[in-house]
Order: C-alpha cells, then sequence, then structure tokens
C-alpha cells in the first residue's frame, strides 16, 4: 500500500485518504463531495457522506434510518437538501445550479425576444 505524508501533521497516512487519520485535516488532493461512488443505493448522499467522514457506509445509513423514525421525516428534508446541494460528479455541477443556470438561460432567452421600441426622433415627435 503506498503512503503520502500529510502536509497539517506530516505523519504517513493512506494515499486515497480524505482526512488525515492522525489530526484530523482533510487533504488537499482530496475530492469534493460527490454522488457518484461505487456502493450508492438510492441518491448516493450516504455513501458520499460516509467518505467524507470515514465512517462505514452501512454506519451512515443505519443512522440515517435511525433518524428518520426519531425525527418524524425532518432527516428526510435534510437528505433531499444534500441530495440537491451536491454534484453527481466531483467535478460536475449540483441539481439546484444546473436548475439556476436553466432559469437563467430560459429568462435570458425571454429577454432577449422582448425588443423594446425605437426611440422617436425629435424630428417625429409633435407637441
Amino acid at each position: 500500500m503506498v503512503n503520502k505524508t500529510c502536509p497539517a501533521c506530516c505523519e504517513e497516512i493512506a494515499r486515497r485518504a480524505i482526512r488525515c487519520s492522525h489530526c484530523g485535516s482533510r487533504q488537499p488532493d482530496a475530492p469534493l463531495m460527490h454522488r457518484a461512488l461505487p456502493g450508492r443505493v438510492a441518491g448516493g448522499v450516504c455513501t458520499a457522506l460516509s467518505l467524507q467522514l470515514g465512517w462505514d457506509p452501512v454506519l451512515v445509513r443505519v443512522l440515517f434510518v435511525l433518524s428518520l423514525a426519531v425525527s418524524a421525516g425532518l432527516t428526510f428534508w435534510g437528505y433531499a437538501l444534500l441530495w440537491v446541494l451536491t454534484p453527481f460528479e466531483a467535478e460536475g455541477q449540483s441539481p439546484a445550479a444546473q436548475t439556476f443556470d436553466w432559469l437563467k438561460h430560459l429568462f435570458a432567452r425571454a429577454d432577449s425576444s422582448v425588443q423594446a421600441p425605437a426611440p422617436e426622433s425629435k424630428d417625429q415627435q409633435t407637441i
């Protein structure tokens, strides 16, 4: 197994580590949170969270289900919010950003189709 050195504490850690096991700092070469991960079940949020936290994905899913039962569904909205804000791919856009871009493009097209009337020259104006 190939190791790397944590830039924060100079300890040897696993090459694919997102956080240092000694000091807990996030590694600069770690990918951003995204949902396109192997082992994802529904939306991929629990798997993405487990990777970011360094926990087992099954543990995160069990905590999610228990939290659903205790919070009377409030956890579902947290999951939905994380799904909307987390991109599918590491270099991709989140569904929220895609929606905002689509709306911006839609309204930009609507603005360009509406043309303002040409202003009248002083010679054409009547008093």
